[in-house]
């Protein structure tokens, strides 16, 4: 496995490959799983945990129970870690020029 990481091709095409392509699906998958989960707890966050309380002291389902501890736990509080991950992995998206093996 370490030899593997010595060649130049399997360098050049780790570097070719990691960073994803720019399209819009990449943009909206950001966007979804980082940005609006954030703006949502920040608008509705109180809202969303007294309920799922309220609902969780309710249910006496275990699947039931887990969903409403699952939506305590991603609306409760704002996590502006996960936003600014979600703004510099846009940054990163659309800002960042790739190394090609040109440039060396």
């Amino acid at each position: 496995m370490r030899l593997l990481f010595h060649k130049d091709r399997f360098k050049r095409e780790l570097e070719k490959n990691l960073k994803p392509t720019g399209s819009w699906w990449g943009f909206v998958g950001i966007i979804l799983f980082f940005i609006v989960p954030e703006f949502i707890a920040f608008i509705w966050g109180a809202e969303i945990s007294s309920y799922s309380n309220i609902m969780l002291e309710k249910s006496f389902e275990v699947y039931q129970q887990l969903w409403y501890k699952f939506l305590n736990m991603m609306f409760g509080e704002v996590s502006f870690l996960n936003l600014l991950f979600g703004f510099g992995l846009i940054y990163w998206f659309y800002h960042v020029k790739k190394k090609s093996s040109h440039d060396k």
